[in-house]
């Protein structure tokens, strides 16, 4: 876990609106942050996603003998 500086926290106060972009200054690559819960509640949508083909519970819906 990182501990944010008083400056940082005034960026995101500041950004309340939106979630803050940070930048890796070796890469230059991006990222978002965001509240715990959101990303709780973004977790909870996606998990559905996730689910493989080869899942047991699944086998009664899928067809085995083409």
């Amino acid at each position: 876990m990182i501990e944010l500086s008083r400056d940082q926290l005034q960026v995101i106060a500041r950004e309340a609106d939106k979630p803050t972009v940070v930048i890796d200054p070796s890469t230059g690559q991006k990222f978002r942050l965001i509240k715990e819960d959101i990303y709780d509640l973004m977790k909870g949508l996606a998990k559905p996603l996730n689910q493989n083909w080869d899942n047991p519970e699944d086998d009664d819906l899928i067809r085995k003998d083409l």
